[in-house]
């Protein structure tokens, strides 16, 4: 499959996940970021379809947000951030990322510190064996998601 195919797919069972399962899984997945509370943590606001992540969100210490600007995606001291938690349509375990087309996130993720911890979060099925990849991709750590 091709990159659109497999986002076309992966926007399909998002929006397709019943609200007692998406509650579910955002439990138990904030439950298993809740290790990175204490750090300085860049997350992002998650669409309605997407695993909710404001209970971990209000659990940090120190939470920021990335503000879009232009064609970029911004945020206050990235070389501060020690955990930088993404989106994505799909991802493999060994740290491939498929996003929504633009490039955003690889751009944003550019300006993290080269020690910082970056991980996807993710249904189950939208962990996949391979994805296609570009020169800018950025791979991540991990990628945090329960059966």
């Amino acid at each position: 499959m091709d990159k659109r195919e497999i986002r076309r797919e992966m926007k399909a069972r998002r929006l397709a996940v019943p609200e007692a399962e998406r509650e579910r899984y955002s439990r138990l997945v904030c439950g298993l970021l809740m290790q990175y509370k204490d750090r300085k943590v860049c997350c992002y606001e998650a669409f309605p379809d997407e695993i909710d992540l404001a209970p971990f969100v209000r659990a940090c210490r120190d939470v920021r947000f990335p503000q879009k600007r232009g064609r970029e995606y911004l945020v206050e001291r990235p070389e501060e951030v020690e955990v930088w938690v993404c989106p994505g349509l799909a991802f493999t375990l060994d740290g491939k990322r498929l996003g929504f087309g633009g490039g955003w996130y690889d751009r944003f993720l550019a300006s993290a510190n080269p020690g910082a911890l970056k991980l996807g979060v993710a249904y189950p099925w939208q962990i996949v064996d391979d994805l296609p990849q570009e020169p800018t991709d950025v791979k991540l750590d991990g990628v945090v998601y329960v059966q």
